[in-house]
């Protein structure tokens, strides 16, 4: 009998996962008139494209309900995607990225480069775990700061984070690329040698390991957006920058664990956002956190739910930046 169990529940988990990822998911092509219907369509799907007055968003068959019933008359076409093909026989549980985009950092590479890094420059670099996911992976996080300033109080910091959606790859490579680009460029270069010297700059350039994986188990793009988070072995996720305190539960997000933008019955209920939290709140030096998402081509910052900026020194500062 408890094999018959066994069997029963390792048919179900995987017939659910394979479900997830086998989802149709659509491109559907948005034309705004005005900045109020962008920020409408904003309200139920994520928008990956904005390019003059067209919007391109990919959305599961949940959303793309959602926006027909809500928002028709700002669709201007819906694309069908191909569906993921089948996993490279034989690399089913191989955590690799498909054929020609090998160059991109696996969940092991990228612990391998960061581990390299930190042992190739101990005067700058100190690797850490903010915590771990729901799989158990590591959230690593290097911080680049000269030594001297871990014996004093620490200047002025700021945190680089990436891929806290999983499909969204290139959010990786870039804070690492830039990681590495100051890291060859100490010493060498005066205003990189004063910036690592006067500042406390952390990188996490995988905020959400798990979702990456999964994203390209057996060498093949799922478009999974989300942590992996399951109940009784039913895979739904959370998108983790909706699970955010400040302003959570607003327009953009959704109740409904079926959606892509689900943010989960209360704030910072995943261990991935939690680990940035309280890392955060133990850091007070840390004066900015800026994230990298793929596909927009956009410089956002506060505040991106109103119409106004924050104003005052702190807008100066994000225009400076931006």
């Amino acid at each position: 009998m408890l094999r018959k169990i066994v069997l029963c529940l390792l048919m179900t988990f995987l017939s659910l996962t394979a479900a997830a990822a086998k989802t149709t998911y659509h491109l559907v092509t948005f034309t705004f008139k005005n900045k109020q219907d962008r920020s409408r369509a904003a309200d139920f799907v994520h928008l990956d494209v904005i390019k003059g007055n067209k919007g391109k968003a990919v959305v599961n068959p949940f959303d793309l309900a959602q926006i027909k019933k809500n928002i028709p008359k700002l669709i201007s076409s819906i694309k069908k995607l191909p569906p993921p093909g089948p996993s490279i026989k034989g690399e089913e549980e191989t955590y690799q990225f498909p054929r020609g985009d090998e160059k991109f950092h696996t969940y092991k590479e990228l612990t391998e480069k960061l581990q390299n890094w930190s042992r190739q420059y101990p005067s700058i670099t100190t690797l850490s775990s903010l915590g771990t996911t729901l799989q158990g992976k590591q959230i690593w996080i290097l911080r680049l700061t000269h030594q001297n300033n871990l014996r004093k109080n620490p200047p002025p910091g700021i945190i680089f984070m990436g891929s806290h959606h999983a499909r969204e790859h290139l959010s990786t490579e870039v804070p690492l690329n830039v990681l590495e680009h100051l890291l060859k460029n100490y010493g060498k270069n005066p205003e990189i040698t004063k910036l690592v010297n006067e500042r406390d700059i952390y990188y996490v350039p995988m905020v959400n390991p798990d979702g990456a994986m999964y994203d390209i188990k057996g060498r093949r793009y799922k478009m999974w957006r989300k942590n992996m988070r399951t109940e009784r072995n039913n895979l739904y996720g959370v998108d983790l920058n909706r699970n955010y305190g400040f302003g959570w539960g607003g327009r953009g997000s959704s109740s409904s664990r079926r959606s892509d933008i689900f943010r989960w019955p209360k704030p910072f209920s995943e261990p991935e956002t939690s680990a940035i939290k309280s890392f955060v709140e133990e850091n007070p030096h840390v004066k900015i956190v800026l994230t990298y998402h793929t596909f927009s081509e956009l410089i956002l910052y506060p505040w991106g739910h109103k119409n106004e900026g924050v104003g005052g020194k702190d807008q100066r500062v994000f225009e400076t930046m931006a």
